[in-house]
């Protein structure tokens, strides 16, 4: 199951094959298929229950996602909401949408034009590929971009007066720029070891040209090289998923946490003294529990991910492959994660609606751009002044009428 969205068998490795003679020719096999042989050409075999939502319910989850997410980057480009935070949000939709649009071409062309039915064709193989690289590199970006909003919103709370000079827009978006370059470097491996190749299959009829369709296999440079392919497959899928996967959730839970009890800590400690903060820190807290709702969506959607992950690890170090999750177990658990990763891609919209005054203020003049509108400083929820403590709340009523 784990990363696995791209809709491709979730089996990686032919189990049943000598790993260690393997030549060029040997086959369809891949670092996405463990566990199962499919002989060339390469297909498709969803279980019952995933065609229903990888035909319908998928495609169209990220077709809206990707219209929320441009709406979303048409409202923080603004200049009024152009800070550290919202630029690093702005990267979040980019990789989401990324990651949907990525999807698209595999659901359409598999499975509501029943292509899932015969093997695949070699155009589509390379096509669908390329795309299955792009999704990877998205995703780990999304994950990361993701673990860095909670730790720029902890150095914010924790220490607001040094924030001002490390959570810049600038730092924002050169963390947005190593993060997609660490991405493709995570990856790189498989995109460089596995090719996609023209197979023919055989007929007994005469006369009959069959279709072209594809082999995914290792070249003859990445045998010779690595040798034991099984311990090379082992130890990427042990990299990838650490890397791209399990490193920012821990991360990403840790700062959650700490981000809270920092809440709570300033919050009694205004209590004591009687007060409950300047406008400036009322803002700040508010633009973190918008930005922890935004964390705890993606935790619940990323953590069951992690629990697989540690199932395989399992089965991989123990040799007991599919002991633990059967194939149909496998796939159908991946089908729901699938929805849960769409959905959490596209619920972040609807928290910027709901919980931010000022979002909704913004789309609306996107609109009505003729017609003003006004946020009452008790109103707000949402102003620069939440995304920069520094920024006072009379400054951005100021910005919102010459606006």
């Amino acid at each position: 199951m784990w990363n696995n969205s791209m809709g491709e068998t979730n089996v990686i490795w032919p189990m049943e094959l000598n790993v260690t003679n393997l030549t060029a020719e040997t086959g369809n096999f891949s670092q996405e298929e463990y566990y199962y042989y499919e002989p060339p050409p390469y297909q498709v075999r969803p279980i019952a229950v995933e065609i229903p939502f990888k035909s319908y319910v998928y495609p169209i989850l990220a077709i809206v996602t990707i219209l929320g997410n441009i709406l979303t980057v048409s409202v923080f480009i603004k200049e009024r909401m152009r800070t550290a935070t919202s630029a690093l949000l702005i990267c979040l939709a980019v990789s989401d949408s990324v990651i949907c649009s990525a999807l698209l071409p595999n659901f359409l062309y598999i499975y509501p034009t029943g292509n899932f039915k015969t093997y695949v064709l070699y155009d589509w193989c390379v096509t669908l590929q390329i795309f299955s690289n792009i999704y990877r590199v998205a995703r780990t970006s999304s994950n990361w971009i993701t673990a860095a909003i909670g730790l720029q919103r902890y150095i914010i709370v924790r220490v607001p007066f040094k924030a001002k000079q490390i959570c810049t827009i600038k730092s924002s978006l050169i963390t947005c720029f190593f993060i997609t370059i660490a991405s493709i470097l995570i990856h790189l491996l498989q995109f460089l070891a596995l090719e996609v190749t023209p197979s023919t299959p055989s007929t007994a009829l005469q006369n009959v040209t069959m279709p072209t369709g594809c082999v995914k296999q290792f070249p003859v440079w990445v045998i010779e090289t690595f040798q034991d392919m099984k311990r090379m497959v082992w130890m990427h899928y042990l990299f990838t998923g650490i890397f791209s996967s399990l490193l920012p959730c821990l991360m990403l839970l840790v700062t959650t946490v700490l981000l809270v009890l920092q809440l709570r800590k300033r919050r009694r400690n205004f209590g004591k003294d009687g007060c409950h903060g300047d406008s400036s820190d009322r803002n700040t807290r508010r633009v973190t529990k918008f930005v922890v709702a935004i964390l705890i969506v993606f935790l619940l959607a990323e953590l069951q991910d992690a629990v697989a992950f540690f199932i395989y690890v399992y089965e991989i170090s123990s040799d007991k492959d599919r002991k633990v999750l059967s194939r149909e177990v496998d796939m159908t658990w991946d089908t729901f994660t699938v929805l849960i990763a769409l959905l959490s891609y596209h619920v972040n919209f609807w928290i910027y609606l709901l919980m931010s005054k000022q979002f909704r203020v913004v789309l609306r003049t996107r609109f009505c751009p003729k017609k003003v509108f006004f946020v009452s400083k008790r109103d707000d929820r949402l102003t620069t002044a939440s995304f920069l403590p520094e920024t006072s709340t009379s400054q951005v009523s100021t910005s919102q009428k010459r606006g």
